[in-house]
């Protein structure tokens, strides 16, 4: 144990305290222990080398430890505190050897070279030679009985003390005593171990358990005695180890430490030994059956095991021949055929026979009637699977394939066509009596995996290669409710109906590869792997498939259990059995092992849990109470929290939860160790929870108050403080921003009216003066006109008229830049204007539609442009081009957009053609709907008129002085 962490292998005592935890006395000072890592505990003011051996120790009635190190003293520790004990004032120069306490809390301390001393509330009473107290051996033992009284033997000494008086009859066993050696009896006697025989004090008399030669004290010299909670006694002795007197039997326990000082049970009830060698040693009590070479079968591996209806255990032992077992005794069976000398499968069938194959053939014999054993016709070699269904229907899988027995007729399957070779690997039966069969087909150079289910006469393809990505399928059980469970070496495949699942060691499961399964009467399964058997319920693998639960929570059984190498084995069947009595059979490397799952019961005493030490960036502080103050800019926290349980301790699982930080319980494992970095200033509560080997949780578990302090930065006046500052920043600086925004949207304000009062001048001072000029102009024509003669009348009609289009196009754009006219309604009342005048004294009759509909909305005087030139393109167009008796123009305002539509219906023409694609009036029109963001389109086809249609979003576009 000392490469675990055990300061030293030689250990004195053992003593196990109220809270759970192991104490060691060893010979380099005293050690806690639990169950995952040792702690040495040094006594104050000495340097830790200087304690040196610690000789007892002992647990007192009120939960203090008393302890005697080599350094001198009584010392007891309470809470994790080392104290020096008031006794130890009753001393001066001796030295101190063992140590006992009276339920009553008086203290017996034994010293050398010869005297006893009784400390009961500081008085003493010493006990020497001139008492009667002479010490003959390595030990003195202590003992107290039901009625209180103390127990003392040393050699060839044995006392009784009741409250410090020596009783005045003073039990003597017949014979005398030597080589003394008492311990309590759970019954309220006590255990006297002479050198020659084993007495036991009850009901006022000794009584003779066991003598010598039997009694192995007389060779092995008895050092200690202890009974556990099932009456067995184990001794300690000086030279060979641990013996076992259990039903009136003493065994020998081969364990290797000759010298055994100190044997305790703890609560969860394994035996724990010191030794003077080994350090410290667990024991569990063997509750399975080991079927090999050391219990009389000629091979330590056997191939195949079953059980037939009378409850006889068959066992394959490969050159042992074949085996039954029955009543704790073994036999070869006989049989002058081939399975005497190899038998590698047996099976029993539905009709009273029991099926055997040898290396090279299979046989049956009636049960009871081996002598009447014959070979299967046809002769079947290489038998790798027998299974017998329940309609009496025995199944072979051999080197010629698979098939069935009925009635003693062999009839072949043939499941698979055109494989290069097929391997099947299980058998299995549905409750509908459907056989289910697993093979490996290769096929050119891959292999693939098939499942077969056979009903009625007929293979039905239940799982195929399409549908498995898990590699060979090595074992297949199938539950009650028909779904079927497959052992592959990548995990547990769970088939129900047409869903397959997986689960794997990400599932909780200990390992990947499942050799073997089976269930038991307890709703649970049992798997054999690489790392031994473990079990779990079938309820919490169907909750982690369905995904109801993250992770199931097995029990693992090997190394410690006393079945260290112990693996499945993983080809033929049946390699695994249930008995009529509930037992689970398997076949493994080390034999045939047997479980009883009655005794595996999951269940037990939820782990106790403990906070033992605190971390704060680095440096260890004691827990003192149940809370913890964590100093400011505190990085990183650490805890460190004890699990006690000693049977499973790899399999404990832990998890935590900081209340006030995390959300939920953090799932950590087995993981002992809880890590938290930038934890922020406030309270918080720190709780701890684990569950044993069986999934029993500690729901209470372990609480600790956390309180982080805050920097004076952190304190909530400091940062109401930077708050209040922060915020009239960002008032002053949101002020200033919004002044200056309120500054340049003025100056951009003045500018848009500047412009617009220059807008209005240029629109009043051309329609007063030019269109004034323009006017006269027209008028003065007309006037000449009248006088002159007919060579000039048509020239100055034309004249005239020229004036009049002029003044019109002169009135579009006055009324383009008067600033008043910017709004979409006043657009559509001048189109709608402008539409009707231009079509007047033309043989085209123009309707105007929608201009109600189009509401006040703003207009930018780019959009108001660009629309007014689309629409006298195509009005000119439409007059010039189009030789149509009708013209309609529409116009509609959303939400969204304005859409103008000038429609004629004219001859049309192909806008795709290319005199038209490159007319500069149909590009411009698409151009300046694209300048507004907009979109300008030219529907026509000939003989069917034309459609301009111009779509304005009205998103804002900024204006050009707000882009300067």
């Amino acid at each position: 144990m000392v490469e675990q962490g055990l300061p030293h292998n030689i250990v004195n005592r053992v003593v196990q305290d109220a809270r759970g935890y192991l104490w060691l006395a060893t010979a380099d000072g005293l050690v806690r222990f639990d169950s995952v890592s040792f702690q040495r505990f040094a006594v104050p003011n000495r340097p830790a080398a200087s304690v040196g051996n610690v000789r007892d120790l002992t647990l007192a009635p009120d939960g203090a430890l008393l302890f005697i190190p080599a350094s001198g003293g009584v010392w007891s520790v309470r809470d994790g505190v080392v104290s020096q004990h008031p006794i130890t004032s009753a001393f001066s120069e001796q030295t101190l050897l063992e140590l006992f306490v009276e339920p009553s809390g008086a203290i017996w301390v034994s010293s050398a070279p010869a005297e006893l001393t009784r400390w009961d509330k500081g008085a003493v009473q010493r006990f020497g030679s001139a008492e009667g107290f002479v010490r003959r051996g390595n030990r003195v033992s202590f003992a107290s009985d039901g009625a209180g009284r103390t127990w003392i033997a040393a050699g060839e000494y044995l006392r009784v003390f009741d409250r410090g008086k020596p009783v005045a009859s003073q039990p003597v066993p017949e014979g005398g005593v030597s080589g003394a050696v008492v311990a309590p009896a759970r019954s309220g006697g006590v255990w006297l171990s002479c050198t020659d025989r084993l007495l036991k004090w009850e009901n006022g008399r000794f009584t003779v358990m066991c003598r010598d030669p039997e009694w192995p004290a007389r060779r092995s010299g008895a050092d200690t005695l202890f009974e556990d909670r099932q009456g067995n006694l184990w001794i300690g002795s000086r030279r060979h180890g641990i013996f076992l007197y259990s039903g009136g039997k003493v065994t020998s326990l081969d364990f290797e430490p000759r010298t055994v000082l100190s044997i305790v049970e703890d609560r969860e009830g394994n035996i724990w030994a010191g030794s003077t060698t080994d350090g410290l040693a667990r024991f569990r009590p063997q509750t399975y059956t080991q079927l090999d070479s050391a219990s009389g079968l000629t091979e330590t591996m056997s191939s195949s095991v079953c059980e037939d209806d009378s409850g006889t255990l068959w066992v394959a032992n490969r050159s042992g021949g074949l085996v039954r077992c029955r009543d704790g005794r073994s036999e070869k069976v006989v049989t002058n055929t081939r399975v005497d000398r190899y038998a590698t499968r047996v099976a029993p069938d539905r009709h009273g026979f029991i099926w055997a194959a040898a290396d090279y053939g299979l046989f049956r014999f009636p049960l009871g009637h081996p002598e009447e054993t014959r070979p299967a016709e046809p002769s079947l070699t290489s038998v790798q699977i027998l299974f017998a269904s329940r309609a009496g229907d025995l199944w072979v899988v051999s080197g010629e394939g698979l098939g069935f027995f009925r009635d003693g007729v062999y009839q072949p399957v043939s499941p698979l066509v055109g494989a290069i070779s097929t391997r099947y690997n299980a058998v299995a039966e549905d409750s509908r009596g459907g056989i289910w069969i697993a093979a490996n087909q290769m096929k050119s150079a891959e292999a693939e995996v098939h499942v077969w289910e056979y009903a009625n006469g007929r293979l039905t393809e239940r799982i195929s290669p399409q549908d498995w990505t898990a590699g060979p399928i090595l074992s297949m059980r199938i539950d009650a409710q028909d779904r079927v469970w497959i052992g592959t070496a990548v995990g547990l495949m769970m088939k129900d109906r047409d869903r397959l699942v997986r689960l794997s060691t990400a599932d909780g499961l200990p390992d990947d590869l499942i050799a073997e399964q089976q269930a038991d009467d307890n709703g649970r399964v049992w798997f054999a792997s690489r790392r031994g058997f473990f079990e779990v319920s079938e309820e919490a693998l169907l909750d982690v498939a369905n995904r109801r639960a993250a992770k199931v929570l097995p029990t693992l059984f090997g190394a410690d259990d006393g079945l260290r190498g112990a693996t499945g084995l993983a080809v033929g069947q049946p390699r695994s059995w249930k008995g009529r009595d509930g037992r689970l059979w398997f076949t493994t490397h080390r034999g045939v092992v047997g479980i009883d799952p009655q005794v595996y019961v999951p269940g037990g005493s939820p782990p106790p849990v403990f906070f033992e030490s605190a971390t704060l960036d680095g440096r260890v502080e004691p827990l003192v109470g149940d809370s913890l103050r964590v100093a400011p800019q505190t990085r990183r926290i650490s805890f460190r929290c004890a699990v006690l349980n000693y049977s499973a301790p790899e399999q404990i699982h832990v998890r935590h939860r900081l209340e006030g930080y995390d959300l939920d319980w953090v799932d950590a494992d087995g993981e002992r160790a809880i890590t938290y970095t930038g934890l922020p200033p406030g309270s918080y509560r720190l709780r701890v929870i684990a569950a044993n080997q069986a999934g029993v949780w500690n729901e209470t578990g372990a609480t600790l108050a956390v309180v982080v302090a805050a920097a004076w930065w952190q304190t909530y006046w400091f940062v109401a403080a930077a708050i209040l500052l922060v915020a009239a920043l960002v008032a002053w600086v949101a002020r200033t921003i919004a002044v200056r925004k309120i500054r340049r949207r003025l100056e951009v304000l003045e500018r848009e009216h500047a412009l617009e009062r220059e807008r209005a001048r240029i629109a009043r001072n051309l329609h007063d003066e030019l269109g004034g000029s323009l006017t006269q102009i027209g008028l003065l024509a007309e006037r000449v006109k009248r006088h002159a003669g007919a060579e000039l009348s048509a020239p100055l009609s034309q004249l005239a008229w020229r004036t009049r289009s002029l003044a019109g196009d002169l009135e579009s754009i006055v009324w383009t830049i008067s600033p008043q006219n910017n709004s979409w309604d006043r657009l559509a009342s001048f189109a709608a204007q402008f539409a009707r005048r231009f079509f007047k004294d033309t043989p085209i009759r123009c309707t105007v539609e929608g201009v109600e509909s189009v509401t006040a909305r703003p207009l930018g005087p780019d959009e108001q442009h660009e629309v007014l030139a689309v629409l006298k393109e195509a009005l000119n167009n439409a007059l010039k081009h189009s030789k149509a008796s009708n013209v309609t123009l529409s116009m509609r305002l959303t939400d969204e957009e304005f859409l103008l539509r000038v429609a004629d219906d004219g001859i049309g023409f192909d806008p795709a053609a290319k005199e038209h694609a490159e007319r500069n009036g149909l590009s411009n029109m698409r151009t300046r709907g694209e300048t507004v963001g907009g979109l300008t389109t030219v529907a026509s086809e000939p003989g069917k008129g034309t459609t301009v249609s111009m779509r304005v979003p009205l998103s804002p576009r900024p204006s050009s002085l707000s882009q300067k």
